[in-house]
């Protein structure tokens, strides 16, 4: 695993898919989720994951190997977690394109098969949302005076304007 070795970084949003629709699990047995939140939680980075390999086909790249990375990458560039991703491009082979290259939407979309699809999203933005909880209470902990002087003087502006509205009354 990893992804050492030559390559080039691009932005998730910027590489389309070849196929219509891809598996949930990856071959090492674990979940997108689950992938998605050893990301989020910092157990691994996405530099430990396998590159993508990419082929320019009509203008665009395309991913030739790596369609679930490059779904995770995605979901994680939506959320502001991933602003680029190691890629192999490799040389155009019409062969190998026309081969994986399944895609109805011009690889703009995938879906997650196995009826998945929907529950998969819902499950990642709980992950999401977990990991924004989570983040927002260690804040809170370690920033305890700021918040709570913060809490206090906004307490104290409401207060005071609520008093200036009662007395023009």
């Amino acid at each position: 695993m990893g992804n050492g070795g030559s390559g080039t970084y691009m932005h998730p949003s910027d590489i389309r898919f070849t196929h219509d629709s891809i598996e949930s699990y990856f071959s090492d047995g674990y979940s997108i989720p689950e992938t998605f939140r050893q990301i989020l939680w910092g157990k691994i980075t996405p530099e430990d994951l396998p590159l993508i390999e990419i082929m320019k086909y009509e203008g665009q790249w395309f991913v030739i190997r790596g369609n679930r990375r490059l779904f995770l990458f995605q979901q994680l560039a939506k959320r502001g977690r991933l602003q680029g991703v190691k890629v192999q491009p490799i040389n155009f082979d019409q062969q190998l394109f026309q081969s994986q290259y399944t895609s109805s939407t011009k690889g703009k979309t995938t879906l997650i098969r196995d009826f998945r699809h929907h529950a998969m999203r819902q499950e990642l933005n709980e992950i999401w949302f977990e990991y924004l909880w989570e983040n927002f209470k260690s804040i809170i902990v370690d920033y305890w005076p700021v918040v709570a002087i913060l809490a206090y003087m906004y307490v104290g502006l409401c207060l005071r304007h609520n008093a200036q509205y009662r007395m023009k009354m």
